[in-house]
């Protein structure tokens, strides 16, 4: 990706970085894009710069969306997530945006993957679901170089 050329504007002292927006909003930030960067203003008065660094972490990636599964006739429902990361890894759960409170009925549980050797599986299950289960819940995967999340809607028919 090009940096873009530094233009004036607003008069001759005022310049405006346009490529440090453009690398710092692109899609497709990738580790190569990563590094130390300088950038130098000039005008007729002088010279500047100034130098500052772009980080790219790996957080966490999922195997596939979230589905939902059902044990025991149906008086088990689990919402799993399936991550992956070379970094530890923890799950924080949320019902409609608020932390899930954990009881003997909706418990966490955290399995290793049978399929990737470096994923795990994040499970939420809920025993003897009841109609105020039903709601939007997210599940934020985090390691110490970045986090994701996914979500799905719980519906009953």
């Amino acid at each position: 990706m090009p940096a873009e050329l530094l233009t004036p504007e607003n008069g001759p002292n005022q310049w405006k970085i346009t490529f440090l927006y453009i690398l710092l909003t692109d899609n497709d930030f990738d580790k190569p894009l990563a590094g130390e960067y300088k950038a130098v203003f000039a005008n007729a008065d002088g010279e500047n710069s100034a130098a500052f660094t772009v980080t790219a972490g790996n957080a966490p990636d999922f195997h596939d969306k979230p589905h939902i599964v059902q044990r025991d006739n149906g008086n088990v429902i689990v919402i799993k997530v399936r991550a992956k990361s070379h970094l530890e890894m923890k799950a924080e759960w949320f019902k409609d945006d608020k932390p899930v409170k954990f009881t003997d009925r909706v418990k966490a549980v955290v399995k290793k993957d049978d399929k990737d050797k470096d994923g795990f599986q994040f499970l939420l299950e809920i025993t003897g679901p009841i109609k105020e289960d039903e709601a939007k819940y997210k599940c934020i995967v985090k390691n110490s170089e970045g986090q994701n999340q996914q979500s799905l809607n719980l519906v009953f028919d």
